[in-house]
This record gives C-alpha cells, sequence and structure tokens, in this order.
C-alpha cells in the first residue's frame, strides 16, 4: 500500500478517498458491513476471507451468505477459502458460512490458522483486484478498494501462507451419520 493510501486511512473518514475512486475509508460498522456485501457481490470467481473468527455481525448473513454462493456455483473454477483462528465460535453460533462450507465442500474450503499473522486485521480478498480490510477484530475502521491489484498481490501472500500452514478442524467438517 502506498504512503499516500496509508495517510488517508489513518484519519478514518467513511467516505470515498480523495486519491481514489475505488477507495472507500470506513470508519462505522454499518459502513463495513455495507462494503463487505458490495464487494462480495462483484466477485467472480474467487474469495479469500482471513477472519479470526467470520464475526456474526458481518459474515453470518443472508446477503454474505447469497453472494459467497452465488460465487460458489458460478464456475467450475470457482476458489472460496475461508481461514479462521476460533473455530469453536463458528461452530457456537451455528455459523451460516460453516453451513454453506458443509454443503459445497468441493467449491468452499475453510481451514483453521496455526500461525499467529503479524498483523492485527482481518481481510477478505475478492478475484485479483478487490479488497476488504477491518483493522481488528473489535474496531470498526478499515478500507475497501475496488481496484487494488498491488494490495491483493501482498495479501495474497499473506494468505497463502497462513493457507499452507493451516489444518482441517474436525469441528468444521460435516458430520455424516
Amino acid at each position: 500500500m502506498t504512503s499516500a493510501h496509508l495517510s488517508v486511512i489513518n484519519n478514518f473518514m467513511s467516505s470515498l478517498s480523495a486519491s481514489s475512486n475505488d477507495l472507500y475509508l470506513l470508519d462505522k460498522q454499518e459502513d463495513i458491513a455495507e462494503h463487505l456485501i458490495k464487494a462480495l457481490d462483484k466477485a467472480n470467481y474467487r474469495i479469500y476471507i482471513f477472519s479470526r473468527c467470520l464475526n456474526p455481525i458481518f459474515f453470518n448473513n443472508e446477503s454474505v451468505l447469497d453472494a459467497v454462493s452465488v460465487t460458489a456455483r458460478r464456475s467450475r473454477r470457482s476458489d472460496i477459502k475461508i481461514l479462521v483462528e476460533q473455530p469453536q465460535r463458528i461452530v457456537d453460533v451455528n455459523h451460516k458460512l460453516l453451513k454453506l462450507s458443509q454443503r459445497l465442500p468441493s467449491k468452499i474450503a475453510i481451514q483453521r490458522i496455526t500461525t499467529e499473522p503479524q498483523d492485527d486485521y482481518e481481510f477478505v480478498i475478492i478475484d485479483n483486484d478487490k479488497i476488504w480490510l477491518q483493522h481488528k477484530q473489535d474496531t470498526y475502521t478499515g478500507f475497501t478498494n475496488y481496484a487494488a491489484r498491488p494490495e491483493v498481490k501482498r495479501f495474497e501472500v499473506v494468505f497463502n501462507d497462513l493457507w499452507k500452514n493451516s489444518l482441517e478442524d474436525p469441528r468444521l467438517r460435516r458430520l455424516s451419520l
């Protein structure tokens, strides 16, 4: 991310950035939720989610579920991966994305991270050019960039490293009867 982007992001204004028509700075829970849905709705084939617990405020609703489901079913090359740190919290809330991943295991993979990321943020990579980021799990600041090819490449490296070291968690698998 450029220093211009960082300085604008640090102002935490929920508005269109002065430096880009595709960068939205978010500082309210409603804005973060709205832009997550907007970004997911634009997905064509790939969604990578890194979240500590798939915060139900943002991820456990019908709009997110529909966007992920449409992307998963759109094409054979659809690629949806979800990394979480706290699988038990997802199971406890009977999370909709967990249920969807259990119904579409060949399209949606969900795993538990085993290495702690360096930074305290959560993010979603959409296709090759969109990113949604929440700075900290318990704060409502972040950004969405709908034309973020360079940022996506950097975050994709982080995601792929975490994925490579992640594990399937029995709590996240569908139980066969």
